[in-house]
This record gives structure tokens, sequence and C-alpha cells, in this order.
């Protein structure tokens, strides 16, 4: 389920960012050497994603929740980056697109913490969770 709605809101997210870079003439096309030697935030190496190929059940999970979580971190990174740009602040469209994206990837975080924590072979974090619903606390 949650794998579905990342599909979905990534798909809505990249048709609008090019459909921005095309109304403004820009190439939608990227490559990874225009980033040099940086590696883009968030993205998974081809070694991890191999790893989650070959994982199954839990492991499965727990890895694609960890990628996923580097991911929209990645992109929280991004935004941040991108909002230090001179004149990015100026384009209201763009402002409250990236505004939207921050909330929303933090909001699946959030989520993707709490299935992890729910993954965890350590017997704390099931603690963690009774202590939290028990004692009212919201972290």
């Amino acid at each position: 389920d949650l794998a579905g709605r990342i599909e979905g809101s990534q798909a809505d997210e990249i048709n609008f960012m090019e459909s921005w870079l095309k109304d403004r003439d820009e190439s939608t096309k990227y490559e990874m050497k225009q980033m040099g030697m940086h590696k883009m935030a968030g993205m998974a190496s081809p070694l991890q994603l191999q790893n989650l190929e070959n994982s199954k059940g839990t492991d499965f999970d727990r890895l694609f929740l960890q990628l996923m979580i580097s991911h929209h971190d990645g992109a929280i990174e991004m935004v941040d980056t991108l909002k230090k740009q001179p004149g990015s602040r100026y384009d209201q469209v763009l402002n409250e697109f990236v505004s939207d994206l921050t909330n929303d990837q933090a909001i699946e975080i959030e989520r993707m913490n709490g299935l992890l924590i729910n993954l965890s072979d350590d017997p704390r974090a099931s603690s963690r969770i009774v202590l939290r619903k028990v004692g009212g606390l919201h972290k």
C-alpha cells in the first residue's frame, strides 16, 4: 500500500517538474555527469538496489523502508538547496510545490519510521510503542 502511494505521488511530482522545466524552455533530461562526482541526494546505489532485489520477506520490507526514508530525506535536502538559490523564492508555483513536497515527504518519513519500528528485532522497539501509547508521547 505504501509503495503504491509513493509511486503515485512520485509520478505526479515528476510530471510537475517536467512541465515546470518545459514551460521555461529548460531540458527535462538529467545526466549524472551534471552532478560531477556527487551522487544525487537519497538515490540508492546499484549495490543497494541489488541487495533489495535479492532480499525477501521482512528483510525486503526493512531494506525498502530504509532506502525510501533515505530517498525522502534526499528530496528534502534538495529542496533546501534549491531554496538557497537566488530567485527561487520568487517563483510562486515552484515555492508552493516544494513546500507541499517537503510536508508530504516528512509525513511519509514519519509513517515509514513507524513501520520500520514494527519490523525491528529489538524487543525494546515494541516497548517504545507501548510507552508512546500509554504515556501520550508524540515522539
